[in-house]
């Protein structure tokens, strides 16, 4: 029996850039991954794995065979949650069955998603839920504590100093005084958000559906206000504009957009311009549309709280602009707010629209 004792730091660690398929062979002939591999290929954590070592931190003994949850993994190993008291500790993977378990788990997702890194899932705002559930309590700036289990809706996922982050809404928040709705940051690992991206891309990509949250479709009116009109070529990219009347700095940046729809209109009418609105009111609103003269839709004011996912992914501030494509992925999240971030986008979709396109 081994004593190891170690405080866990709940941090991923995600560095460069790796790529890795799976073996064609059966599963019980597959080459375990190693640790390095499981750090940069998030969506192959196994929830659980099972000691091949037993060890004791002083108060519990684990016997080797013992399935633990998992709650981490490191580059100096793997925490786990001790039985019966929940404690946490750190391992060494080599302990483990970490690697056999994810070259499984790996083996069953669909090809598109196998060798994603945690800079490949940042673009993959497809693969994100409608609701995630915190796995901790997370106490806030302002004093609150939202407990374990309490749904969040995730915006987009971002990575800073080596860990994996992700922008949410509280599920039932409301619009402040700005007219937008107030984010938060978390550490990935305080929710269960990795888990349902993994559900989402063990389907086909045919079977795949783009979180309502996050959906423009039937969310569009025209500047007048009246349905937007029935399209004659399908949207392949959304440019969505959040700015607002009030914002100074949008006063001076909408020109930019303007002229991007313009040249773009005519040879790329598969691209959709869309105004995300970060009024005070629909009247406010009303006056931005009239005052800059939008030639394309907006979402319906009454109908942006419909679109939580939406409004994680875009701001903290305005303007901001975002690229995405019609099934989700993104091309360009705008950062950072600002036209610096927004130029970036733009050209972004620009070299994307330069590409060959496949039907």
């Amino acid at each position: 029996m081994r004593t190891f004792r170690c405080s866990p730091f709940l941090f991923f660690f995600f560095a460069g850039v790796f790529s890795v398929g799976p073996s064609a062979a059966r599963a019980d002939q597959l080459v375990p991954l190693t640790l390095v591999q499981v750090l940069r290929l998030p969506l192959v954590r196994p929830d659980v794995i099972t000691t091949s070592e037993g060890f004791s931190d002083g108060s519990v003994d684990v016997e080797a065979g013992t399935e633990l949850t998992v709650r981490d993994v490191q580059r100096d190993g793997v925490v786990v949650a001790l039985p019966k008291s929940g404690d946490l500790i750190m391992i060494p993977a080599e302990w483990t069955d970490l690697g056999a378990r994810a070259a499984r788990i790996q083996a069953e997702l669909p090809e598109d998603v196998r060798a994603l890194t945690a800079q490949d899932l940042i673009k993959r705002v497809d693969l994100l839920p409608d609701l995630a559930a915190l796995t901790s309590d997370v106490e806030l700036a302002d004093g609150r504590t939202l407990v374990a289990g309490t749904e969040v809706v995730p915006g987009r996922l971002q990575i800073d100093k080596d860990a994996l982050g992700v922008v949410l809404l509280e599920k039932d928040a409301g619009f402040n005084s700005y007219g937008g709705v107030d984010r938060l940051v978390f550490n990935i690992e305080f929710t269960d958000l990795l888990k349902r991206m993994a559900e989402q891309a063990h389907k086909v990509p045919a079977e795949r559906r783009l979180r309502d949250s996050a959906d423009l479709r039937s969310r569009l009116v025209g500047a007048d206000g009246a349905p937007a009109t029935d399209r004659t070529v399908p949207v392949r990219y959304y440019v969505v504009y959040y700015a607002a009347d009030w914002c100074g700095f949008c006063t001076k940046y909408t020109p930019t957009v303007l002229r991007a729809y313009e040249a773009m209109k005519e040879k790329h009418p598969e691209v959709e311009f869309v105004y995300l609105s970060s009024d005070r009111s629909a009247d406010e609103m009303a006056q931005a549309i009239a005052k800059a003269g939008y030639p394309w839709p907006v979402v319906a004011f009454e109908r942006r709280a419909e679109l939580r996912g939406l409004l994680a992914m875009a701001g903290p501030g305005t303007p901001h602009l975002m690229v995405l494509e019609a099934d989700g992925r993104l091309v360009h999240d705008g950062q950072p707010v600002g036209a610096n971030g927004a130029n970036a986008a733009l050209a972004a979709l620009r070299r994307q629209l330069a590409r060959p396109q496949s039907d």
